[in-house]
């Protein structure tokens, strides 16, 4: 059986670009395998922030700078150019991030027949206030104001005017 991953039943289209994955309704040899495929066509300065184990291939466009941090605490952080491959360790926090001036188009194998997106930012802030105050170090007052600039949705690519990204400016890890 083959699926085309452009006209599947799941995708998500926003402000950071589309999202589109291979479904089971379409693709029904995928059940149980525990297994996603998903092509991704993410604008400048758009972002993915995803929970499951992931292989990533840059096909065009980009370049992506991508990273994950261990449970150690180190982050890993990479730029990938096109032909570019990179494998994200299950249970990290990672991400995918478009610097180039470029769409960036990209193909990710997933450990997950549901892998979902957790955005780090929008499930930290639905801790209890004192919690998250306490593990950053700052007033319950902090946190309510950096809760008010946060996206309102946890699913899809993102992108942002307020993050200081500039496509194509600052093509580092350092950044």
């Amino acid at each position: 059986m083959k699926s085309l991953v452009i006209a599947v039943v799941l995708s998500i289209m926003n402000a950071g670009g589309l999202g589109a994955a291979t479904s089971v309704a379409k693709f029904p040899t995928a059940a149980s395998q525990g297994l996603q495929y998903v092509r991704f066509k993410m604008v400048p300065c758009g972002a993915n922030l995803p929970r499951a184990s992931e292989m990533l291939t840059l096909i065009s466009g980009g370049p992506l700078q991508v990273g994950f941090v261990d449970t150690q605490g180190q982050a890993f952080i990479d730029i990938l150019h096109p032909g570019d491959v990179t494998i994200f360790p299950r249970g990290t926090l990672h991400f995918e991030l478009n610097v180039g001036k470029e769409e960036a188009n990209y193909i990710s194998a997933l450990n997950s027949q549901n892998p979902g997106v957790v955005t780090s930012s929008v499930s930290i802030l639905t801790l209890p206030l004192r919690s998250v105050a306490t593990a950053f170090n700052i007033t319950q007052q902090a946190v309510k104001k950096l809760d008010s600039t946060i996206y309102a949705s946890a699913t899809g690519l993102k992108k942002t005017s307020k993050s200081g990204c500039v496509p194509g400016r600052d093509i580092t890890v350092d950044f």
